[in-house]
This record gives C-alpha cells, sequence and structure tokens, in this order.
C-alpha cells in the first residue's frame, strides 16, 4: 500500500466532516478540542458532524493501518477508528499548525480550515496516527485463573501460552525478571498488593499465562484466541470419553495484563476475556494428559494453513459450547464440525465424510445424518429444544443415547483426531 493512497483517503475524509449537520444521518460529536475527552454535551468546546461517507472512510483508513502494521497486536477495527476521531479531535486546534479557525467554524469541512497544503496535513495526520499506535507497543504478560485444574508449571506446547501453580516463586520471576507483577499483584492470592483491592477472587488452582508482544488492545485480542483454543483443547482430551459437569458459579471473565510500552512505564490491566474456562466438579490433572497434549501440538505445528485455520475456528467454537446452556451447546458444536470438515454447497456429505474419516466414534459416519436433520430444525425454527424434535424419540430407539452426548463426543474426538489424520492428507484442489 503507497503512503499517497493512505493520505488521499486522510484528505477525504477531512472533507466529510462538516461544521453544520447537512447530512440527516450524520454522526454529532462534541469534544474538548486537544484532549481525549468526548463530553457529548452542546455548545462545548468543538461540534462537528461526521457525514455517512466520513465514518466509511474512518474504517477505510483503519482497515488501511492495519495491514500497514500487523505487528501493532491485533487491533480491533472499533479501536484503530477511535484513534483516528482521537488525532484528528487532538490536532485540530491552531497550535498544531496543520488547521486553523476550527474552534469558531460554523459551515464547511474540516478540510475548508487547512493551514498548510493538503499533502504537508495528511502527511502530518499520518505521522501523529503512527506515533499513537507505535505508543502502545510493548510487551506484556497476560495472566487467567483456572478452577481446579490441577498443574505443576506444565509446558504443553502452545505456543505463547503454558500453566504455572500460583506458588511456583522460580518460574514466576523467570516470566517477569522486571518483578512488574509480584511487586504489585499476588499469584498466591489473586489479590493486588497494598490494599488496594480488586484482583481475582479465590477459589483457583493454577494460572493460565501467556507472554505477547503488541499493543494493549492486540494482547487482549490475541490472548482470548489462544486461550480459546487451549482450554477447548485441553477439555477435548479432558472430557471426549467422559460429561464433566459444571458448578453453578460464574467462571472468571476477566484477565490481568502487565504492559510495557516501549515507551516506558508499566501498568497493569484487568481486561475483559469472557468465560474462557468454566467451573466442572472434577479435578483436570494436566499431568496426565500433558504427553498426548504435546504431540497434539506438534502435530497441529505441521498442519498445511487451511486446514490450522479450520481447526483454530473450530476450537473456538467448543470453547463457545462449554460455556453455553441448552440449545446453544448443540448449534456450537455443531459449527465445530461445520469449521473442520464443511464445503460450500455440500455441507452435509462433506460433514459425514469427514467425521466418519476423522471421529473415531463409533457409529459417527450413521449418527450425522441424524444429527443433521435435528440441526435443521433447532436453526430454522421447526423446534425449540432437541426434545421437541420429530425424530427424538426414534433416535433413542435407534442408537440408545442422546443426541447431544453423541454430538460432543464427535466433535471432541475429531478436534483431538484432526492434526493426526489431516497431516497426512493432501489439500483439496
Amino acid at each position: 500500500m503507497s503512503a499517497r493512497r493512505l493520505h488521499a483517503v486522510w484528505l477525504s475524509l477531512l472533507k466529510q466532516v462538516r461544521f453544520e449537520r447537512g447530512h440527516p444521518d450524520a454522526a454529532w460529536s462534541s469534544f474538548i478540542a486537544g484532549s481525549n475527552d468526548d463530553w457529548r454535551v452542546s455548545g462545548l468546546g468543538v461540534n462537528w458532524w461526521y457525514t455517512p461517507a466520513g465514518l466509511r472512510k474512518a474504517k477505510q483508513l483503519a482497515l488501511m493501518y492495519l495491514d500497514l502494521r500487523p505487528d501493532c497486536g491485533h487491533y480491533e477495527l472499533r479501536t484503530i477508528t477511535a484513534l483516528i476521531f482521537n488525532t484528528l479531535q487532538q490536532r485540530c486546534l491552531d497550535r498544531s499548525g496543520v488547521f486553523s479557525g476550527v474552534f469558531a467554524a460554523s459551515e464547511g469541512s474540516l478540510f475548508d480550515r487547512l493551514l498548510v497544503n493538503p499533502a504537508q496535513a495528511a502527511l502530518s495526520l499520518d505521522d501523529w496516527m503512527r506515533e499513537k499506535i507505535n505508543n502502545d507497543i510493548g510487551d506484556s504478560i497476560a495472566v487467567y485463573p483456572l478452577f481446579r485444574v490441577i498443574a505443576s508449571s506444565e509446558d504443553l506446547g502452545f505456543e505463547r501460552l503454558e500453566i504455572v501453580r500460583p506458588d511456583d516463586a522460580k518460574r514466576w520471576a523467570a516470566l517477569d525478571p522486571r518483578g512488574g507483577f509480584e511487586r504489585d499483584w499476588s499469584p498466591l492470592t489473586g489479590q493486588f498488593v497494598g490494599g488496594s483491592g480488586g484482583g481475582f477472587q479465590q477459589p483457583f488452582d493454577s494460572w493460565l499465562v501467556g507472554r505477547y508482544r503488541g499493543s494493549c488492545e492486540g494482547i487482549k485480542q490475541a490472548f482470548r484466541r489462544d486461550a480459546q483454543e487451549a482450554m477447548a483443547c485441553l477439555y477435548a482430551f479432558w472430557s471426549r470419553d467422559a460429561e464433566r459437569e459444571r458448578v453453578m458459579t460464574s467462571p472468571e471473565e476477566y484477565f490481568l495484563a502487565l504492559h510495557r510500552p516501549e515507551t516506558g512505564g508499566a501498568r497493569l490491566h484487568l481486561l475483559p476475556l469472557g468465560p474462557m474456562f468454566p467451573r466442572y466438579g472434577d479435578e483436570l490433572d494436566l499431568h496426565s494428559l500433558q504427553p498426548q497434549v504435546r504431540d497434539w501440538n506438534e502435530k497441529r505445528r505441521g498442519l498445511p494453513a487451511e486446514y490450522a485455520k479450520r481447526l483454530s475456528t473450530g476450537l473456538c467454537f467448543a470453547n463457545l459450547a462449554m460455556a453455553s446452556y441448552d440449545v446453544s451447546i448443540f448449534i456450537n458444536y455443531f459449527i465445530v464440525l461445520d469449521a473442520l470438515f464443511g464445503e460450500r454447497g455440500q455441507v452435509e456429505s462433506s460433514l459425514v465424510s469427514g467425521v466418519s474419516d476423522v471421529s473415531g466414534t463409533e457409529r459417527a459416519g450413521e449418527m450425522l445424518p441424524w444429527l443433521w436433520s435435528l440441526r435443521n430444525d433447532l436453526m430454522h425454527g421447526g423446534s425449540r429444544n432437541i426434545h421437541e424434535w420429530s425424530s427424538y424419540l426414534r433416535y433413542l430407539k435407534h442408537f440408545g443415547t442422546e443426541p447431544l452426548s453423541d454430538l460432543r463426543a464427535i466433535a471432541l474426538n475429531c478436534l483431538c483426531r484432526y492434526p493426526m489424520v489431516m497431516s497426512s492428507k493432501s489439500m483439496p484442489p
């Protein structure tokens, strides 16, 4: 992508930032110019409107920055878009040397208030935007508490993740030689040091720990994806032959990140993550699973790119199924199979073929057409729950098992066996 193209989109955006409403669908913004505050109060600071075309240009610009800096840490589109708006708000005053008369403007566009030639203005805005992105880049450690997951600081072969025992002082010191975590937060209690409150509530038995480089927002995105995949993998190996009952308490939905930007300083952030690992009544002993999971990760790294992406998506939906209830569990497990094997225009036959090849589950290929019929009934309004399915009793009589239990076992077995089976298959033409 050329700088000229990037600068052209900046200038197009400036023409769509108006000082009068004009378009009925224009988005109003009221803020204190030169600051980060958006007061949403008419008559205070600067008021302007983003036309619908302007909002599209801002998103186009955000996508260009995402492509330009993939190493910036998996920023979300909305985060980059907010940084673009923030850059305009902070730099629109006369002292920026780029704009003039914005504070008193009542008509026209932000482009009309340029003090310098357009090419120089676009270059300055681009420089300020890159500075905002770069200022947040740094190294981070992320932690998430695990309930009844018993570990001895296990390395399970995940690229950026490990599981660490709360009292493993040697490992915690190695994770953060500069001591930011243990100075301000205790892995033993889950609480911030110094009586400031906050942190995690017990009980927990181990910590999921990830190490990253990128933006603070990027850490949240990367850790969420990594945690979803890892927790789904562990659950699959632990539960494919035995259903696990969740205890009726809410799983932790936040994680703690120590972020050190290159510009200096370090901050602890308690960030939303979602329920990565529900609380189960049984203990998960990771030591017994370590050989299987390490071998699975090794074979996963050897998968062709398309199969690796399918597996990643399937794991994420399996993680959603873990924290779901009722019909949502069934739907998410079916999406796992669709992610692994589905082919456009021949979904049912591709799922039957894939499951028959990979699952290793007895009668799985025979069950799939039945389960597909149930899936269609649930998805298209024929049934509100599994027991309303017209073929439910016939399924019980034919297979002697519950549809949801069968689908869960098939999906988890497929996740466990997928790297081993698919690594030996050639890519489809």
